[in-house]
C-alpha cells in the first residue's frame, strides 16, 4: 500500500533523489502521515506540480514535488517537505 522502500521508487525519481530518498529512509522509520489535501498544476503538457498537506498527528508539514513526462512514464525530478 503507502509503505514502500527506495529501491521500489526508483524508477519514479531521478538520481538525485534516489539518493536523497534513500539517506532519509536510512535514518529510520518515522509513522506514516495522512494526506489532507492536495493540489496539482499542470505547467505544461509534460510537467505536474503538486502541493499536499500531510497530517503526522501533533504537527502538519508541506511536501512539493514535480512530475516530469520523460521516456514516456511519469518522473518525480522534485521533492521537498516542509
Amino acid at each position: 500500500a503507502g509503505d514502500r522502500s527506495p529501491a521500489q521508487l526508483s524508477r519514479w525519481l531521478t538520481p538525485g533523489l534516489r539518493l536523497e530518498v534513500a539517506s532519509r529512509a536510512a535514518l529510520g522509520r518515522r509513522s506514516l502521515p495522512r494526506i489532507r489535501s492536495v493540489h496539482v498544476v499542470r505547467p505544461s503538457v509534460r510537467a505536474l506540480e503538486l502541493t499536499a498537506v500531510l497530517d503526522y498527528g501533533v504537527r502538519h508539514r508541506a511536501a512539493t514535488l514535480r512530475l516530469e513526462c520523460r521516456r514516456g512514464g511519469w518522473v518525480c525530478t522534485r521533492l521537498a517537505i516542509l
